[in-house]
This record gives structure tokens, sequence and C-alpha cells, in this order.
């Protein structure tokens, strides 16, 4: 039962610390003059795609800074922690997206509240599943590949996208 109770703490916690550091994620960007050499880094734009920065940096930068105040015979191994980070980076904006969509598109149902609720909601969804499922475990390396690639393809489209944005409605910045 301690276990659990560590590992409960840990996710609340990383939710937190992530909500936190993705929040100000969102005005760094205009804060630091917009710096184009940046616009990878940081939400440029009010469109759906550029807020899901605030999902992958935070959730990257809180794991490798959690990972290096556990006690070396406590944290995961640094294919394990790559591996935590793409999963909960996607679970996270899977679940966000889904929230959104469902309640802008089949309700009509957009608010900054709405926003937040998901996104906390989101973050929360991802930390659960990467802290419960993949920590304990012991993985095949194929599936440490699989992390490693999937997170710099999704760093690689984040950043590419940000500065050559397609025309499709998710990269578009909302109607005012």
């Amino acid at each position: 039962m301690n276990i659990l109770k560590k590992l409960i703490f840990r996710i609340i916690l990383s939710t937190i610390i992530i909500a936190g550091i993705g929040t100000l994620w969102h005005f760094l960007y205009e804060l630091l003059g917009k710096p184009i050499a940046l616009a990878w880094l940081f939400p440029v734009s009010e469109s759906v795609w550029e807020h899901l920065k605030m999902t992958l940096w935070p959730i990257l930068l809180v794991w490798l800074v959690l990972r290096s105040y556990i006690s070396a015979s406590n944290h995961p191994d640094i294919h394990k922690t790559f591996l935590c980070i793409i999963s909960s980076t996607w679970i996270a904006e899977y679940v966000i997206l889904s929230i959104h969509y469902i309640l802008q598109s089949g309700f009509l149902l957009e608010h900054v509240a709405i926003d937040i609720i998901a996104y906390v909601i989101g973050i929360f969804a991802g930390q659960l599943v990467s802290v419960i499922y993949l920590l304990p475990f012991d993985l095949p390396k194929w599936i440490y590949r699989i992390g490693y690639i999937a997170l710099a393809l999704s760093i690689l489209t984040m950043s590419v996208c940000s500065y050559v944005p397609p025309d499709y409605p998710i990269f578009a910045n909302p109607e005012a």
C-alpha cells in the first residue's frame, strides 16, 4: 500500500508541476519578445496544434528533472524515462484533443475553463498510464527504440509545423 501511495503522490505532483509549467509555457513566447528562433519550442499562435507544445515540452522537462532528483537506485533508466515521456505526451494529447473536439463539435461548448480542465485531465491521464503501466515493468529493448523514434518524430513534427503550418483547421488560429 505504501508503494501505491507513493505512485499516486508522484502522479498528482507531476501533474500539478507539468500543468503549472505548461500554463507558463503558453505565455513565454510573447514574454520573450516573440523570437522566431524559439517558435519551435513555445506556442506561437492560438491554434490547437500550437497549444500541444504546452504538453510535449513541459512533460519532457519535468520527467528529466524529476528523474535527476530521484535516488539512483529508484529512478528508471534513461530508456524507460524517454518511453514514459512519449507515452505520457501522446496519451495527454489524445485526451486533451478528444475532450476539446467532442465538446466543441458535438455540443458546441467552448470556454477557456473547459480547455484548462481538459489539459489537466490529459496530463493526469498521461502520467497515470506512464507511472502505473510502464515504470514498474521490464520491457523489450525494441519498445524503447520505438519510444525514441516516436519522441524524435514528435519533436520534429511539432517544430516543422510551427514554421510551416499545413492548411488544416488544427493549425489555424480560431476565428475571433
